[in-house]
């Protein structure tokens, strides 16, 4: 039974508004949009992974996706999904790599090689989930819930990516294809054959964690070091995408394909509020949108029956 589902990205919204509001030429135009990418291809990863879950007994298990709790430090952890069954708790952490892995224990690394030939290393995931399950283990223990055990899991959800390792492959147990994780479950079970509690014992530490859980405040700007400034201004054309549309007598115009759209400016206060803020007010929409009169966008914002606060002067809404 899923607790808690795998929402709509919110980093990957905050770079995808992002990087439709930046120059091309832009000097961290590249680096963005490879985060993008990275993001994107972990997304895609997490959601391949809830179809092998369907295949787990949905009577056994509470499945929660995207917990990010704070651990004794005040430091944030993440966990991708995390299955809570009577008898043990699972981690997963999904990887979406593609290419050939060559997994070395001796420097705690993962070497990734792409069909061109080029390396890059990054972080060896067995020492992250690690991580991750000594700080859960340390989370669990604060919220009275330190005796059941917690075993953790590795997906690797790219079925065409090639898995080497060095001597010892018992350490890379932990690594499996999604495939497989009905399997690795069942393992689980056969290890922790004694139940610890019922089901309706676990119903409350299941809401403790969603409760628990805090989103990210991501900042895409402060991250990338970009200013308001730096932002393209304007409402983006849905048909061929060119900034910006021009407001004619009621609606938005492309000057290029000459589409012509009602409310293609609702997409450009999303990407104001992923960016910049949450409130908006009339001389912010007319600056950010591109238009000229404050009267036609004080009737936009009545069309959308925004909550407002503040008098007169300088209210503001909320997006």
């Amino acid at each position: 039974m899923v607790i808690k589902s795998r929402g709509k990205n919110n980093k990957v919204e905050k770079l995808e508004a992002l990087i439709s509001r930046l120059n091309p030429g832009h000097p961290q135009w590249e680096w963005i949009k490879e985060e993008l990418h990275k993001r994107q291809s972990g997304e895609r990863g997490e959601r391949s992974l809830d179809y092998h879950l369907t295949f787990l007994p949905q009577d056994e298990f509470f499945i929660l996706h995207d917990l990010r709790l704070k651990n004794e430090q005040g430091y944030f952890f993440q966990i991708d999904t995390l299955l809570l069954s009577s008898r043990f708790f699972t981690i997963i952490d999904v990887k979406n790599y593609g290419g050939s892995l060559f997994l070395d224990h001796h420097f705690n690394q993962l070497i990734q090689q792409s069909s061109n030939g080029n390396k890059r290393g990054l972080l060896d995931p067995i020492s992250q989930i690690r991580r991750q399950q000594l700080q859960f283990k340390n989370w669990m223990k604060s919220n009275g819930m330190e005796d059941i055990p917690v075993e953790s899991l590795i997906i690797l959800s790219n079925s065409s990516t090639i898995i080497e390792t060095t001597s010892n492959p018992s350490y890379y147990d932990k690594i499996t294809r999604s495939i497989n994780i009905d399997n690795k479950i069942e393992q689980f079970k056969l290890k922790y054959p004694k139940e610890i509690f019922t089901k309706e014992e676990l119903w409350p530490f299941a809401k403790a964690l969603v409760t628990a859980h805090t989103p990210s405040d991501y900042d895409p700007l402060k991250y990338f070091k970009i200013t308001h400034a730096d932002l393209l201004k304007g409402v983006c054309c849905p048909s061929c995408s060119i900034l910006p549309m021009i407001r004619l007598h009621g609606n938005w115009q492309c000057s290029v394909c000459m589409y012509n759209c009602k409310d293609a400016h609702i997409r450009a206060l999303q990407d104001y509020k992923l960016l910049i803020s949450d409130t908006i007010t009339v001389r912010e929409m007319c600056s950010f949108l591109g238009m000229s009169s404050r009267y036609s966008a004080y009737r936009l914002i009545r069309t959308m029956s925004l909550c407002h606060s503040g008098g007169t002067k300088g209210r503001e809404y909320f997006l």
